[in-house]
């Protein structure tokens, strides 16, 4: 814990730095602006006392301390004749103030007091960097999922035109605010990096699989039939159950598949993925850890008996 006084006065510095000590402080004084900008440059205090008088400016340090070190908090120090050190130290912006005569014990509490404003300080700030690295991880994602729907629309209609199967696979976390509601924003990201992770070496080289929204990824996997595509999302399914017994984590998926036919015509990107979303919602309202879509629903373990005789994709 360190503490800057900033007071030109020796008798009146003497005395604040007697008690800072004996609250546990390593103490700093300094006898002129210049000095005191030093020492918030190089030994980063984390709680200023400026003396405000005639001679010494203490709503400048102030003002250079919020430039400086934005999270370390000012009090005022005030002479006993300071006609209204209240409405000065507010104008000033200063955290708090005190003013002589004072005992050791109450600037050890005040400054102890000011030492949990600069910790609350430290966390907003730390949690605002963690708001916008989450949000511009966001950003990057939706960025990437645009252009990967663009290529997604091109291979929908290719696979129209030559005539061969596709699929989509819209895995959704169950319960997800349940699960990591209370995991901080770098934590939340952390883990579902893994799961798509584990989600992409769950299937073939030749297949993608990326983020679509919170807590929901998609995976496209090319000339695959529906069963091969059911065999695939079971898989999903199954491995993400088994990450981490100690803290339980189940993914359903909505499944919707292109396969060639009399009506085959009519497929659309945008129609496959609302098919998918549908399925999903469906998975997940009965009950999750589930497949859903391409011929009913299926729960890890209970594949339909047609399913069974069909090679599952393999993974990468």
């Amino acid at each position: 814990m360190r503490a800057l006084v900033a007071d030109p006065t020796e008798p009146l510095a003497s005395k604040l730095r007697e008690a800072l000590l004996s609250a546990g402080f390593e103490v700093a004084v300094a006898g002129s602006l210049d000095a005191a900008v030093d020492v918030l440059r190089e030994e980063e205090p984390q709680i200023v006392f400026a003396s405000s008088s005639e001679m010494f400016d203490g709503a400048l340090l102030c003002a250079r301390t919020r430039a400086l070190r934005p999270t370390c908090p000012v009090v005022m120090v005030y002479f006993p004749d300071a006609p209204d050190p209240v409405h000065d130290a507010e104008s000033t912006g200063a955290d708090a103030w005190i003013q002589a005569p004072f005992t050791p014990s109450a600037v050890g509490t005040l400054a102890h007091a000011m030492l949990g404003v600069h910790e609350l300080r430290v966390r907003l700030v730390q949690l605002e960097k963690e708001v916008r690295a989450a949000a511009d991880k966001q950003v990057s994602a939706t960025s990437e999922f645009e252009v990967l729907k663009k290529l997604l629309l091109i291979e929908v209609k290719r696979s129209r035109r030559y005539r061969y199967p596709v699929a989509f696979l819209l895995v959704g976390v169950d319960s997800l605010e349940a699960r990591a509601g209370g995991l901080s924003l770098e934590k939340r990201a952390q883990l579902l990096a893994l799961l798509l992770r584990h989600i992409a070496s769950t299937v073939r080289d030749i297949d993608l699989a990326v983020p679509s929204s919170d807590g929901r990824f998609l995976v496209f996997l090319s000339h695959t039939p529906r069963e091969g595509a059911r065999v695939a999302a079971s898989r999903i399914v199954q491995r993400v159950s088994k990450l981490d017994p100690k803290t339980p984590l189940t993914v359903s998926v909505g499944l919707a598949c292109y396969q060639p036919g009399p009506e085959s015509d009519r497929v659309s990107f945008g129609a496959l993925m609302r098919e998918a979303a549908d399925n999903l919602k469906r998975a997940q309202k009965a009950g999750g850890n589930r497949v859903e879509g391409g011929g009913g629903g299926e729960r890890p373990g209970r594949r339909p008996t047609r399913v069974t005789t069909v090679r599952a994709p393999k993974s990468g």
